[in-house]
């Protein structure tokens, strides 16, 4: 037991040093919640007098871009890429609710494995 309240610790402080060492900014993202309309498609066959609308959909993330036609939200990052990225027509946004602010470092991105492969931060 003794042994494993060392190794956590000398893990600790390596991981320690290590975030001290990298803390160099990164990017700052405003985080959103959107209302939006999406539209609908069906693929299948259906009497012609049926019809469908589109839906209202809520979905939250980071803003990485806007312009006049659209804006892109972001879920997921490492210390260079980005993933889980959604694109969204500015004539469907309804409505968009500033959450948060939030920087990104890049020893938000370090990670040191145990030697039983547990993720260690």
């Amino acid at each position: 037991m003794e042994n494993e309240n060392v190794s956590t610790k000398r893990r600790e402080k390596r991981l320690s040093i290590k975030m001290t060492q990298n803390n160099k900014k990164l990017y700052t993202f405003d985080k959103f919640e959107i209302r939006w309309i999406d539209p609908v498609s069906l693929c299948d066959w259906s009497p012609i007098d049926s019809y469908e609308e589109p839906a209202v959909c809520i979905s939250e993330g980071y803003l990485i871009f806007e312009n006049n036609k659209h804006i892109n939200i972001c879920n997921s990052f490492s210390a260079n890429t980005k993933g889980d990225e959604l694109v969204i027509p500015r004539s469907n946004v309804l409505e968009m609710k500033k959450i948060n602010t939030k920087t990104f470092y890049d020893g938000d991105f370090i990670y040191d494995y145990d030697k039983k492969g547990k993720t260690v931060k």
